[in-house]
């Protein structure tokens, strides 16, 4: 999804229904990089990584990988 109205109208159709477990993490000059993360209904299953690059003190942009 590209751009807020579209991330919007993604969680209307689809809102998130779990909750989002970080399993491990790093940090980086931009951001934050989570290297695993699961749903907590998964249990211990890796189901992804995520991205979270920060410019001004905002989200620029956020990338989530699904295993």
């Amino acid at each position: 999804f590209v751009g807020r109205a579209a991330i919007a109208a993604a969680y209307d159709e689809r809102p998130p229904d779990d909750t989002l477990v970080v399993r491990a993490r790093r940090l980086d000059p931009d951001g934050a990089i989570c290297e695993t993360f699961s749903w907590s209904s998964d249990g211990d299953a890796a189901s992804g990584e995520m991205l979270v690059r920060v410019a001004d003190g905002r989200i620029a942009e956020l990338v989530v990988r699904f295993l």
